[in-house]
């Protein structure tokens, strides 16, 4: 098998890369920034696991024309994909107002999502729940435990409200939203899902979450839910089930990675659904 360094200098002659700088190398993987003599300011990504990077590029293929990046060129066989380098590329978290971020937010996503053009290239949001609720069924923590069966409970009840199966980003958070020259936000780094489109909100409002106090992190969270609710014509019901779900769900990950839990968000997310009397919400 290839290594990294193998597989950069193939794409370094593939597509004539110059001022390579590395943003992050990994054994397996590796994110790089360069210039491309055909394309200009790029970034190059590498994966030995090269369904991953397909998957990335049949979404901003099939998001192509919307607020995302472009996708330049990729090359399965050495699992290689070059796609639009963002300048400036400030990233959505950077805007200190909380409702500007709202507002950002709430613009890109009316503008990406659209129907797959070969939904056999994507998994689903309620198969990602399902998966990793199976994942977490026997270890010792009962609240992330219980609290991936209810996340699967309002997964389902949600794919059932709301029938529209789109193509999703799968992981619309604030860092993967970044402004370009024009002062418009696009996003990156698409995960590629089929859901209803409002499965892409939670994992916004889940990296609302700051070092606030308890009391101020509840209210701070269900301004950015109402404003939401507003701005994008979901029921506030619904967006705090959603959020519930998406907290356990990236604990659950973490569990299967072998990355300590957010205890305090697991803590907070019981909190604030069960104040909201939602816990049994899906029944």
């Amino acid at each position: 098998m290839k290594s990294i360094q193998e597989r950069l200098q193939t794409a370094s002659h593939k597509w004539n890369l110059t001022k390579i700088v590395s943003i992050y190398e990994q054994e397996s993987r590796g994110v790089y920034c360069a210039d491309s003599a055909e394309f200009g300011p790029a970034i190059l990504k590498i994966n030995t696991n090269s369904d991953s990077l397909a998957r990335e590029f049949h979404t901003l293929t099939d998001m192509k024309g919307t607020a995302c990046c472009q996708v330049y060129e990729f090359d399965h066989m050495n699992g290689l994909l070059l796609e639009e380098r963002i300048l400036p590329g400030t990233a959505l978290k950077q805007e200190p107002d909380w409702e500007k971020r709202a507002a950002g937010f709430a613009k890109v996503f009316e503008e990406i999502h659209t129907l797959p053009k070969d939904s056999t290239n994507y998994s689903s949001y309620l198969n990602w729940v399902q998966k990793a609720c199976r994942s977490v069924e026997n270890q010792e923590n009962k609240e992330l435990s219980d609290g991936m069966h209810l996340a699967v409970a309002i997964a389902e009840n949600m794919f059932k409200k709301y029938p529209e199966k789109e193509l999703l980003h799968g992981d619309l958070h604030h860092e993967n939203i970044l402004q370009n020259e024009s002062g418009n936000y696009v996003i990156v780094d698409p995960k590629g899902v089929i859901g209803p489109p409002v499965f892409d909100i939670p994992r916004y409002v889940l990296n609302e979450l700051d070092d606030r106090d308890d009391s101020q992190q509840e209210i701070h969270i269900d301004k950015v839910i109402q404003t939401l609710s507003r701005l994008l014509k979901y029921s506030v019901n619904d967006i705090y089930q959603l959020f519930f779900m998406e907290v356990m769900l990236a604990n659950a990950w973490n569990f299967e990675s072998g990355e300590a839990l957010e205890e305090n968000d697991i803590n907070f997310a019981w909190k604030v659904i069960s104040a909201r009397h939602l816990e049994n919400a899906p029944e």
